[in-house]
C-alpha cells in the first residue's frame, strides 16, 4: 500500500533528533516533496535515461551550444575567472 504525503511527513519527522532547528524540518520536508515528486514522474514516464540525456547534450553542444560556450567563455575573461 502507497504512503499518503501526511504518513511520508510523519516518518520524516520520526526520524529527526529532538534538537533539530525548524529550518533542517523544512529543508527535510522540501526534500521530501521533491523526491516524491521525482518518483512521480519515473512512474508517469517523464524522465530519460543517461544515454537519451548524453544524446541531447551531444546535439545541443553541435548547435546552440557553442554559441552559448563563447558567451561563458568571454564573460569568464572579462570577469578574471
Amino acid at each position: 500500500m502507497e504512503m499518503t504525503p501526511k504518513q511520508h511527513a510523519q516518518r520524516v519527522l520520526q526520524n529527526l533528533s529532538n534538537d533539530v532547528s525548524l529550518d533542517d524540518i523544512l529543508y527535510q520536508m522540501y526534500a521530501l516533496k521533491n523526491v516524491l515528486a521525482g518518483k512521480e514522474d519515473v512512474q508517469a514516464g517523464r524522465c530519460h535515461t543517461h544515454e537519451a540525456v548524453g544524446d541531447m547534450i551531444a546535439q545541443w553542444s553541435a548547435s546552440s551550444g557553442q554559441i552559448a560556450r563563447e558567451i561563458y567563455v568571454k564573460s569568464c575573461r572579462m570577469n578574471g575567472t
